[in-house]
C-alpha cells in the first residue's frame, strides 16, 4: 500500500477528496518551546523598534515587573499568560501584531497536518481518490482471503479443485 493510503488509513482520515485536504491541512501543534526570549532577543530578530514598542506596550498596560523580566531573563513564549499578553499588545499596538504573532509561533510551533504525518507535499483531490481507491480494494481483498481462501486452504481434504471451486463460488 502507497505511503498516502497507509497515511490515511493511519490517521483516521474518511470523506470526500475535499474533506480530507482540508483535514491535513489543520496545524498541529508541536511540543511546546520554553526558550526565554528577551528584549535583546526580539531586538535582534525584529528589530529595536519591535523591541521597544514591546516594552513601551507593557510599561503602559502597568506590567513594570513584567518590564524588567522582559529587558533581563526574558519570557516563555509557550505560557498562556505570556501569550495572552501578546495578544493584549498586538490589539494596543497593532503595527507590533505580526511580532506577536511570530512570538506565539515561537512558543508553540505548528504544521500542517500532512507534515506531521510525514508526507512529502499536501496531496491533491485526485491522489486522495487513488489512495482511496487503493484502501478499498485493499480492504476487498483482505475479506476475500479471510472469508475465502483461508477457510478454503484449511478445510480438512483441501485440494487445488476444491479450493478453486470455493473461489468461484465466493460472493456469487
Amino acid at each position: 500500500m502507497n505511503v498516502l493510503a497507509q497515511t490515511l488509513q493511519s490517521q483516521g482520515l474518511t470523506g470526500t477528496s475535499a474533506e480530507i485536504v482540508a483535514a491535513l491541512t489543520v496545524e498541529h501543534e508541536l511540543p511546546h518551546v520554553d526558550d526565554l526570549w528577551s528584549y535583546s532577543g526580539v531586538a535582534a530578530k525584529y528589530g529595536e523598534s519591535a523591541a521597544e514598542g514591546i516594552a513601551a506596550a507593557m510599561t503602559a498596560a502597568g506590567l513594570t515587573t513584567g518590564v524588567i523580566v522582559y529587558a533581563t531573563r526574558g519570557f516563555d513564549l509557550s505560557i498562556d499568560k505570556t501569550r495572552g499578553q501578546l495578544d493584549a499588545i498586538a490589539v494596543d499596538v497593532p503595527s507590533l501584531a505580526g511580532v506577536c504573532k511570530d512570538l506565539k509561533a515561537i512558543g508553540r510551533p505548528t504544521i500542517p497536518l500532512w507534515q506531521h504525518a510525514g508526507l512529502s507535499a499536501l496531496p491533491s483531490e485526485e491522489e486522495i481518490a487513488v489512495a482511496q481507491a487503493e484502501i478499498t480494494n485493499q480492504q476487498a481483498l483482505a475479506t476475500f482471503i479471510n472469508e475465502c481462501v483461508n477457510p478454503a486452504v484449511a478445510a480438512d481434504g483441501a485440494t487445488v479443485s476444491s479450493i478453486k471451486s470455493a473461489v468461484a463460488a465466493w460472493g456469487k
